[in-house]
């Protein structure tokens, strides 16, 4: 059985590896939704539930403000495909494609 010490030292090893891959992510990016602004945030396409938090394919680099258009303007967002379609925010982009099946 794992103790809450080690549980806690595997989350904070995992957390410093998250925050570095979004630091190398960001680098020298705008924003996806406005362009003319430095990107400072990751906004996760998908979701942020278990691997989804780390999968860059889901990652999309983007200011604060171009974060809080995608979060206030769902529909357009999802045209954009800046957000996951409905229904299927938190599913693996595989999971995507096998519901596109049925």
């Amino acid at each position: 059985m794992v103790g809450i010490e080690n549980f806690l030292q595997i989350q904070m090893k995992m957390h410093k590896a998250y925050i570095k891959a979004k630091r190398l992510f960001l680098a020298g990016k705008q924003c996806a939704v406005f362009p003319d602004q430095k990107a400072t945030q990751v906004h996760h396409v998908f979701g942020r539930l278990g691997p989804l938090l780390s999968d860059q394919t889901g990652w999309l680099a983007v200011s604060s403000a171009g974060h809080r258009f995608i979060h206030a303007n769902p529909n357009h967002a999802r045209a954009q495909k800046w957000l996951a379609p409905l229904g299927r925010w938190n599913c693996t982009p595989r999971t995507h494609h096998e519901r596109t099946k049925d």
